[in-house]
Parts: structure tokens; sequence; C-alpha cells
């Protein structure tokens, strides 16, 4: 990402005092301030947090990529899923961090090139497991591993990169 910063005018020795020029060096400092704060506010939306409940048939976890139009992409996922939530004792649930890649092409066509697990760390019987696809502008998380009409899934994305 490129941040375009104001050059900060000085006076000179030449220079008439007037509030106009005298304003100059300010004017200057509050366009930075305000591109600065643009780009940190651009980096907050490189994550998304979603929270999905129901069926694992039909479970999903949307995560739109329009920002993403005509460029590769790649996600650290982070997912957190119980397979039901009413049950308390003899928990059944999947930690899971992973990595995905693929690009977005124009008018909006997700790809998915690839996805790796870096963990999956598993409480009781069953292993969850992650399948990214593309829809249009989204990528898909949807789920194989666990059965059930209880379903709860935390799933976080963080895109590398600016």
């Amino acid at each position: 990402m490129t941040i375009a910063l104001q050059n900060i005018r000085f006076y000179t020795a030449d220079s008439p005092y007037h509030y106009t020029s005298d304003n100059e060096p300010l004017q200057d400092l509050e366009q930075n301030d305000i591109a600065l704060k643009n780009a940190v506010e651009a980096l907050s939306q490189t994550i998304n947090t979603q929270v999905v409940v129901g069926n694992w048939a039909t479970l999903k976890a949307v995560f739109d990529l329009q920002q993403e139009i005509n460029k590769p992409f790649a996600y650290r996922v982070k997912i957190w899923g119980a397979k039901d939530q009413s049950v308390l004792a003899g928990q059944i649930a999947s930690l899971i961090e992973c990595s995905v890649f693929g690009y977005n092409t124009n008018p909006g066509n997700v790809v998915v090139s690839g996805m790796t697990i870096v963990s999956n760390t598993s409480v009781g019987a069953g292993t969850l497991t992650p399948v990214f696809t593309g829809n249009a502008n989204n990528l898909e998380l949807t789920f194989t591993g666990y059965t059930g009409t209880n379903g709860y899934v935390v799933a976080k994305i963080e895109r590398f990169g600016l």
C-alpha cells in the first residue's frame, strides 16, 4: 500500500506572513493526518469475522471479496466450531487455522487456488474440515466431518499483505 503524504512547507526568509500562508504547514499536516487515518481504517477492513449457527449439512460462512477484484488474495483463517452448541459435557469441537489463496477476476469470480491447514485441534470425536469455494465475489466456507442440527462456528479471516 502506498500512502501519498503532502510535503510540509516551511517558511523561508522571503515568505510573506499572513494568515493564509501561516496556516499552510498546518493544512499540510492535517492532510497527512487524514491520509494516515484512511490508511489505518483500510487496514481494519482486512479482518472479517462471521458467526454461523445451524445444520452442519447447510452451515456456511460467506465472506465478501469485492475489494479483491482483479488481484490475487491470501487469507489466514481461524475457525472454532462446536458440533452441538447445546451440549456442555462431552463437547465435540475443533480449532482450525489455515491459509487460503486465489484470485478474484472482473466482474467478480472468486477462484480458490489452494488451501493449507496449518493446524486442526479437535476435542472429542471427529475432525472438522473446512471447504473453501468461490461464488461470484464471495468466498464461501462450508464444512465436512461433523453432522447434526446444532452446528456453531466462529470464523475469522485476515488478509495477508496490504
